[in-house]
């Protein structure tokens, strides 16, 4: 299976635009890069994975936001109080 890099889901040029936006004046070591592009990449796809699971538990067809909301909750306890539905 292709990364999400692979695929373009996540480019270093949006990570730099990103850090970009947080702090103009910071630049990142192309160690760090790496280092936060997999770190991106591991927990997307460990997050879609395990809500998919979720999905197939609860007989679904279709990943919804609650599954995604139950998983980040309990496994990485991230509120996500404004995509209630």
């Amino acid at each position: 299976m292709a990364s999400l890099t692979q695929r373009g889901l996540l480019s270093r040029t949006a990570l730099r635009d990103f850090v970009r936006a947080i702090d103009p004046d910071l630049d990142l070591e192309q160690d760090v890069e790496s280092l936060l592009m997999d770190v991106a990449e591991g927990f997307i796809s460990s997050v879609i994975q395990e809500s998919c699971e979720l999905v197939h538990h609860r007989h679904g067809q279709m990943l919804e936001v609650r599954d995604l909301q139950l998983h980040l909750g309990r496994c990485h306890r991230a509120g996500t109080s404004e995509y209630q539905t």
